[in-house]
């Protein structure tokens, strides 16, 4: 599962609309982690992403897994840009996503 959910990581931060829909579920849902970012269905992922990202991203440590499901810390980068660390977590049914959460961490206090 670690790597179909790296495949939809890099899919995301590199908006490849291809590969999204080989690897999201029809009734996939995402949030990401800005207020307005909510994607519901894969029509509205693929044309929600296309062209909106090109960053790399990467796993800062491995993720935990579970029966259909996945959590981890990721790195955002862009070029001249300070990385952005958060967190996802997808849930799998079968082979195909049918849902990510991203959330970045904010200090408590």
């Amino acid at each position: 599962m670690i790597e179909q959910a790296t495949a939809v990581l890099h899919a995301l931060a590199g908006s490849d609309v291809e590969a999204l829909d080989r690897l999201c579920h029809d009734d996939v849902l995402i949030w990401g982690t800005d207020e307005g970012e909510v994607w519901h269905g894969k029509a509205a992922v693929l044309s929600g992403f296309a062209g909106l990202y090109d960053l790399g991203v990467r796993w800062l440590g491995p993720p935990v897994t579970g029966t259909g499901w996945l959590a981890g810390a990721v790195e955002f980068s862009q070029p001249g840009e300070r990385p952005v660390r958060a967190r996802v977590t997808m849930v799998f049914d079968g082979d195909l996503l049918a849902h990510a959460h991203y959330s970045v961490a904010v200090p408590s206090g």
